[in-house]
């Protein structure tokens, strides 16, 4: 995947912030899609914070 595009991939573990390819992340969110789909949202710790 492109480096502006978010990694969607079903393993969690392999989630990689696409600012810095770090796979240190914290879930903060959950996003309901217009399709009804629930999405969960993740923070970088080491780009954010």
């Amino acid at each position: 995947m492109g480096k502006g595009h978010p990694n969607l991939t079903l393993d969690t573990d392999d989630i990689t912030c696409p600012k810095c390819d770090s796979t240190r992340k914290h879930r903060y969110d959950t996003l309901r899609t217009d399709s009804g789909m629930i999405r969960q949202q993740y923070k970088c710790q080491d780009y954010y914070g």
